[in-house]
């Protein structure tokens, strides 16, 4: 078993990492926080009341904190949302 951190780039619709892949929890908050900071300098989105399907979603996005646990073969086995930031227009 492996247990490895990324930050990740989401807004309902898709989701990838945008980090490589940290063993040290403390490296990923770090890139965490600056990729943070760099969000925060766009506009706030209300995300309130959107259903599922809304259009709006492919137009905002966050940024997520992950830890996986990975099996030998690379398989992840559970995958946990650290932290998040608020929805942002792009």
């Amino acid at each position: 078993m492996k247990t490895i951190y990324t930050v990740n780039y989401t807004n309902n619709v898709e989701s990838h990492s945008i980090s490589p892949e940290f063993t040290l929890e403390t490296e990923a908050r770090a890139f965490f926080e600056k990729e943070k900071e760099k969000l925060a300098a766009n506009t706030p989105a209300d995300t309130t009341g959107w259903q599922d399907h809304d259009q709006a979603w492919s137009q905002v996005y966050q940024l997520e904190l992950t830890k996986m646990t990975t099996d030998d073969d690379g398989e992840v086995e559970n995958m946990e949302v650290l932290a998040e930031t608020d929805y942002y227009y792009e």
